[in-house]
């Protein structure tokens, strides 16, 4: 964990955001999360900035209320990414938090609660958790859905620098993977001439199914399950002063508005097979293209 120290306006109805991310608040995120947040998914994960792809951003409500529509917790689950983050927007509430659950044993193995403002918590989205009850008051957090890409989705010629460790050589990944191309095979109606999968084939389904649950089960036998308090409160300050500055040297340096090479905005809700490649139903962005116009 650790802490961001960054807000946004919102607006919202219950418990949806009725108030997209204009141009101002991606600006002021993509620098925050250049600066802050794309070092510590690679000091943390062992990744390229590069490689890393926000797939979804999205702002979440846990109202104490109950009745109406209002959501006070959320249950266990697992992400449909690679690695995923929230970072805490506000401190007037009591309960939530995340808990984390360990499927060998079916018992929880931590429980997060940030309390302060601007903190981060980051964690593979293959982990089941869930949101802890919020007993009183409103919790707000900034919720980010990432994909760790092996190639560039725009230009697939070009490597991320993404390492065969982290990718092929990483449980976690494959699992991730072989579950995303279980979902594109399925969903094909005919053969897909980019990626040369056979659509609706039984067999593929099935063994792509099969290896989903492989890589999970044996990421689940002999990962490690714990918690690491990366910067605690105390430090915070200075250690989010040394990011920024680093950020800004190398930024002059370069000569560049950004530099981390990550895909906050462009690459949001785009689907890349196991190979890399980008996969042919990209439905939210052929229909409502004006929605991406500006990204």
């Amino acid at each position: 964990m650790s802490n961001m120290h960054m807000c946004i306006n919102y607006q919202y109805v219950k418990n949806l955001i009725t108030d997209p991310f204009t141009p101002e608040d991606r600006a002021f995120l993509s620098e925050r999360f250049d600066a802050r947040l794309a070092p510590l998914i690679e000091r943390t994960f062992g990744i390229p900035a590069r490689s890393i792809r926000a797939n979804d951003l999205f702002v979440v409500r846990y109202d104490a209320a109950e009745g109406g529509g209002h959501r006070t917790f959320l249950k266990n689950h697992t992400d449909s990414s690679d690695i995923s983050f929230n970072i805490l927007l506000n401190d007037a509430f009591e309960g939530g938090g995340t808990r984390f659950w360990n499927r060998n044993i079916e018992q929880p193995f931590a429980h997060v609660q940030p309390t302060r403002p601007g903190t981060v918590l980051m964690h593979s989205a293959t982990i089941n958790h869930e949101g802890v009850t919020v007993t009183k008051g409103t919790r707000m957090i900034l919720v980010g859905f990432l994909s760790v890409d092996r190639v560039d989705p725009f230009n697939t010629t070009v490597s991320t620098g993404l390492s065969w460790q982290a990718s092929w050589g990483c449980w976690a990944w494959l699992s991730t993977k072989f579950k995303q191309e279980y979902g594109l095979v399925s969903a094909r109606t005919a053969e897909d001439e980019q990626t040369g999968w056979p659509a609706n084939n039984k067999y593929v389904r099935g063994l792509l199914s099969l290896m989903t649950i492989i890589f999970e089960v044996v990421n689940d036998a002999f990962g490690t399950h714990r918690v690491e308090e990366l910067v605690s409160d105390k430090a915070a300050d200075f250690f989010i002063h040394s990011l920024d500055q680093e950020y800004e040297t190398k930024k002059k340096q370069s000569g560049v508005s950004s530099i981390s090479g990550a895909i906050w905005w462009a690459g949001q809700n785009i689907f890349v097979d196991i190979s890399g490649r980008k996969a042919k139903e990209w439905e939210t962005r052929e229909n409502k293209p004006e929605n991406f116009a500006d990204l």
